[in-house]
C-alpha cells in the first residue's frame, strides 16, 4: 500500500515514502475447516442412518392404513404416524444445527462467530437460534385444526393418564375446520403449554379449548394475496397448583421459572414458555395466563390464520383434508353419562354439531337405574348412551344397559384389553379417551342406524375407500393392453428394502428387482441387458449412501 507524506501529493512522477503491508494469519481457521470436513461427513452418515428406520416406519404405517382395519387400529396407527413425523422434525432440527456447527467451526451454538461478532454463513436451522436472530419463517400450508389439536392430545395423553389426569380438547362449532398457516409450530405451542400444565397438575384435568377471538384488535380482513383471515383464541385450562400474581411476569422469560425451587421439584429449563411467546408473536398474537393459587391456571394465546381459497382446492392441496360424507343424528336422542363435566361438554359439542338432541348427567348410577325402570316404554329410552368408564366400577353397568340401548363406551386406550369382552358389534363399541370428534360422530351414527334402520354394522362407521386403495383394485400394469412396468430398487438397508418393495408392489402390482449396493446394481443390469427375455428396468430407485459402491 503506497503512502505519501503530508506535504506531498501522489503522482506518477513521484516515489512513495514507505509501504505498509497488512497480513492476516488464517492458519487456525483453515485448520479448523479441514478438521470439520471429516466431522461433517460423519454427521451426514449419522443423519442417513437415523432417518432410515423412521422412513421405513412411515412407509409401513401408511401401507397398513391402506388396509381394511378396525377404527381402533387405525387410530393407533395414525398416532404412530404423528409421533414419527414429530420425531423426524426434531431430528432434522438437531442434525441441521450440528451440521452447521461442523461446517462453520469458528461459529458457536448461538450462530455468532467466536472471532467476529458478525456471524458468517447461513443461520442454523433450530428454533431458539432462528428466533433469536429473527430469521424463522412460518409456513402457510392448509391444515385441519381439529386434527392438529387431537393429534397433540394423543401424543400427550399417556403422560397425563399416568398421573390419573383427565384430558380433552374442545374446538367450538363456529371455528373453521380448515386453516392455512404453520401447523407444526401451532402444535409445538400447544404441546409446550399442555406439557407445562400436566407437569404442575397433580389431580383433576387439563383441557385445550379453541374459540373465535372476539377481542382481537382490528386487522385487515384479507391478506395481500386476497385470502380471508380469522383470529382464534387457544386456552389450556388445568386444575394444578396455580401461580401467585407476583410470579406471573417471570414465566415467559428465558431460563426463568415462577419460583427458584421449581426446577428441582418439577424439572424443566424455563425455555419452553419463552419459545411459545416468540412463536405466538410471529403468528400476530398475544400470550398470557390467568391463575389462582391451589386452584389452577389457564394459559391462553391468540393467533391469526388465513382461510384456504379456491386456488388451494384447485391445486389439490386440500385433497387429504376434504371431509368424508356428512353424518347426521337428526331426530336422535343421546344421553351422555360422565362424572367429568369436561367429557360431557366435549361429547355434547360433537354430537350436537350433527343434529343430535343431547341430555347430560353426572349421576351415572342414578340415571342408569331410572332408565332400567323406564326401559319397557320405548319413548322413554334414548337412541344412544355415551358412557364414560374412566372409573372402572362403571364397566359393570354395560351388560344391563346393552340389553335395551346401544352404547358408546369412552375409556383410555390402556383399558381396552380389560373391556373388549364387553364389545358387541352393532350394539356396544368403544371410543378412546381423549375423544376425537369425527370418531365419536361416526360410531354414534353407525349404532343409531343399526337400531333405527336395521342396517348391519360392525359397530363403527365405515369410512369410504381411499383413492389409492381404489386404484389398486385394477393396477395399471395388470391391464391386458398395458406393458409390464419394471422397476429396480438399489438399497442396502434390509428394513428399507422391505418397506419400499412393498410400497412399489402395491403401486405397480409386481415386486421390484432388488440390489444391495451399487456394484450389485451394475451386475444385475449387465445380466438383464444380455437376456432379451428379461430386459432392462424402466426405472431405478437408487440410495446414495451404500457400502461397496454407493449411489
Amino acid at each position: 500500500m503506497p503512502v505519501c507524506t503530508e506535504d506531498s501529493t501522489p503522482s506518477s512522477n513521484k516515489k512513495s515514502n514507505r509501504v505498509i503491508g497488512v497480513f492476516q494469519d488464517v492458519t487456525r481457521q483453515r485448520r479448523a475447516e479441514m478438521e470439520s470436513q471429516h466431522k461433517s461427513t460423519w454427521v451426514r452418515q449419522v443423519g442417513h442412518e437415523i432417518r432410515n428406520p423412521l422412513a421405513a416406519t412411515w412407509t409401513m404405517v401408511n401401507l397398513l392404513l391402506e388396509m381394511d382395519i378396525s377404527p381402533e387400529i387405525r387410530d393407533m396407527l395414525e398416532t404412530i404416524r404423528t409421533s414419527n413425523d414429530t420425531l423426524l422434525s426434531l431430528i432434522n432440527s438437531i442434525l441441521g444445527k450440528l451440521f452447521f456447527t461442523m461446517r462453520n467451526p469458528l461459529v458457536g451454538w448461538s450462530g455468532v462467530s467466536k472471532f467476529n461478532p458478525i456471524s458468517f454463513g447461513e443461520q442454523p436451522p433450530t428454533d431458539l437460534s432462528k428466533l433469536e436472530a429473527g430469521e424463522m419463517n412460518l409456513e402457510s400450508i392448509p391444515f385441519d385444526l381439529r386434527a392438529q389439536i387431537e393429534d397433540s392430545l394423543d401424543l400427550m395423553a399417556p403422560q397425563a393418564h399416568k398421573k390419573r389426569l383427565r384430558v380433552g380438547g374442545l374446538v367450538e362449532e363456529d371455528v373453521p375446520r380448515l386453516l392455512k398457516g404453520d401447523a407444526l409450530r401451532l402444535r409445538q405451542i400447544v404441546i409446550n403449554l399442555f406439557t407445562n400444565s400436566v407437569k404442575f397438575t397433580k389431580t383433576g384435568s387439563v383441557v385445550v379449548h379453541v374459540q373465535l377471538d372476539d377481542s382481537a384488535s382490528p386487522a385487515p380482513a384479507e391478506t395481500s394475496e386476497g385470502e380471508e383471515r380469522v383470529s382464534l383464541k387457544f386456552m389450556v385450562v388445568d386444575t394444578g397448583i396455580g401461580i401467585a400474581a407476583d410470579n406471573i411476569p417471570k414465566l415467559f422469560r428465558e431460563f426463568a421459572q415462577a419460583e427458584s425451587n421449581t426446577s428441582r421439584m418439577y424439572g424443566g429449563t424455563g425455555l419452553g414458555l419463552s419459545i411459545v411467546r416468540r412463536l405466538v408473536h410471529m403468528m400476530h398474537g398475544e400470550v398470557g395466563i390467568t391463575s389462582v393459587p391451589n386452584k389452577g391456571s389457564t394459559f391462553w394465546f391468540t393467533a391469526t390464520f388465513s382461510l384456504p381459497n379456491i386456488d388451494d382446492l384447485e391445486r389439490g392441496s386440500l385433497s387429504e383434508l376434504v371431509a368424508p360424507p356428512s353424518l347426521s343424528l337428526s331426530s336422535s336422542w343421546i344421553i351422555i353419562l360422565s362424572e367429568w363435566d369436561g367429557m360431557r361438554n366435549i361429547v355434547a359439542n360433537a354430537l350436537k354439531s350433527i343434529g343430535g338432541t343431547v341430555t347430560q348427567s353426572a349421576d351415572i348410577i342414578g340415571k342408569v337405574e331410572e332408565l332400567k325402570i323406564k326401559s319397557e316404554h320405548p319413548a322413554a329410552v334414548p337412541d344412544l348412551i355415551v358412557l364414560d368408564v374412566w372409573d372402572e366400577k362403571y364397566a359393570s353397568l354395560i351388560p344391563d344397559l346393552a340389553e335395551f340401548v346401544p352404547l358408546v363406551i369412552v375409556a383410555p386406550r390402556e383399558k381396552r384389553d380389560t373391556l373388549k369382552e364387553l364389545f358387541v358389534p352393532g350394539k356396544v363399541t368403544m371410543v378412546p379417551d381423549p375423544v376425537k370428534m369425527r370418531r365419536i360422530q361416526e360410531d354414534a351414527v353407525a349404532l343409531v342406524r343399526v337400531t333405527k334402520e336395521g342396517v348391519p354394522a360392525a359397530g363403527h362407521y365405515a369410512p369410504p375407500m381411499s383413492l389409492a386403495r381404489a386404484k389398486k383394485e385394477v393396477p395399471m400394469n395388470m391391464q391386458k393392453d398395458e406393458p409390464v412396468f419394471k422397476v429396480m430398487l438399489v438399497e442396502d438397508n434390509p428394513i428399507n428394502q422391505k418397506a419400499v418393495s412393498k410400497l412399489l408392489q402395491n403401486i405397480l402390482g409386481s415386486p421390484p428387482i432388488v440390489a444391495n449396493d451399487g456394484q450389485m446394481c451394475l451386475d444385475l443390469l449387465e445380466e438383464t441387458y444380455k437376456d432379451p427375455a428379461v430386459g432392462l428396468p424402466d426405472l431405478i430407485f437408487m440410495d446414495v449412501c451404500m457400502p461397496v459402491m454407493d449411489g
